[in-house]
């Protein structure tokens, strides 16, 4: 079936639940949304994995990623140009994104209590504690954090910071679990049919992967509140878990593990993942760095607290980052107490996650 639509390296097997999973490997992105397309004309959408696994190599994906840490195989790639302020200090640059009700969310089963909160909570701390200046804070929250809003936001912070500069970036909202494996966020105007709607309408992580590629700035922070996992309970009529940051639609979705956000949004081989792997960029002690912090792991849901009135994990890297503590060790205090007060709360599992370019973050 495959190879008469002219994908000839493509496999199927079958996943935990007996789900068809795509294998093999694609030419381009065309290819995967084909194979999509063909297996669930076959077994249907239900009896279809939604996302691709690691081990699925696409080669336009691969040319894109390697770009970020450059290997012997792309020194010919040419970088951003340095921006230098004749006698300027070092400045500090933010976007900061809540989106908790969404336009295309009717019956607001989708709805985050706390999403704007937290993003109003991330916002102060930058400009009171963490010397960011207010007009070099972007924040969108629920009708202002369109796609477009977003894209120009980051675009705008992109031609602005310079080698000495700090950008941060935080989110608050779902993670959209889209068919190709990337870990898309949803917007205020992401239409939540199904899992190629959600493609098509939400905040792409080649966004995020092209700006951490071309940005001219030193330190890049990037947390991610939101979760990639979802639908658990499906096919159970109005049973829904409140004050979890998971996408409810009809088709189920899975969680990525913090490798699989290390390969779509840092490079597969020049990351480290808990302090396991380190870029030759780190080794030659280059100054600069990229931080990605995600709330979860994979196949887990990110919460919300009643307690707190607020997002577990920005509640609790927050009240950390407040004591003066840089962001590796607010992040190292905040996890055990989110994992403590999820399953106390939450009788749930939420394990924090941290990524960075360098061993010495």
């Amino acid at each position: 079936m495959f190879r008469d639509n002219g994908i000839n390296n493509a496999e199927v097997k079958l996943d935990r639940q007996g789900r068809v999973l795509l294998g093999g490997s694609y030419k381009d992105s065309r290819e995967v949304s084909l194979a999509f397309s063909l297996a669930q004309s076959v077994v249907g959408v239900k009896w279809t994995s939604p996302v691709v696994p690691e081990n699925v190599k696409v080669r336009e994906w691969a040319e894109s990623l390697a770009l970020l840490f450059p290997t012997k195989k792309t020194e010919h790639v040419s970088k951003p140009q340095p921006v230098r302020r004749s006698g300027g200090k070092p400045e500090k640059f933010a976007l900061v994104v809540g989106v908790g009700r969404f336009q295309n969310d009717r019956n607001g089963k989708n709805t985050l209590r706390y999403a704007a909160d937290d993003a109003e909570q991330v916002r102060s701390y930058l400009v009171d504690y963490a010397q960011y200046q207010p007009d070099n804070v972007t924040f969108l929250v629920d009708e202002t954090a369109t796609g477009k809003n977003i894209q120009r936001s980051i675009e705008a912070i992109r031609q602005k910071a310079g080698e000495d500069d700090e950008v941060f970036v935080y989110f608050s909202s779902h993670g959209a679990p889209i068919y190709d494996g990337s870990l898309n966020i949803v917007t205020y105007d992401t239409v939540f049919k199904n899992h190629f709607t959600m493609a098509e309408s939400s905040f792409p992580s080649k966004t995020l992967k092209s700006f951490l590629e071309r940005t001219r700035a030193g330190h890049v922070y990037i947390v991610l509140d939101v979760c990639y996992s979802g639908a658990a309970f499906k096919g159970i009529d109005g049973f829904y878990h409140p004050g979890s940051k998971s996408i409810s639609f009809d088709d189920d979705n899975q969680g990525l593990s913090r490798e699989a956000m290390a390969k779509s949004l840092l490079g597969a081989k020049d990351i480290v993942v808990e302090q396991e792997q380190t870029s030759p960029e780190a080794r030659e002690g280059n100054g600069g760095v990229k931080v990605i912090v995600s709330a979860s792991d994979a196949g887990e849901r990110s919460w919300e607290s009643e307690n707190y009135k607020a997002s577990f994990f920005t509640y609790q890297l927050l009240q950390e980052l407040k004591k003066g503590r840089g962001l590796r060790t607010a992040f190292a205090s905040a996890k055990p107490k989110v994992i403590l007060g999820v399953k106390e709360e939450k009788n749930a599992d939420q394990h924090p996650q941290v990524i960075a370019s360098k061993r010495d973050w």
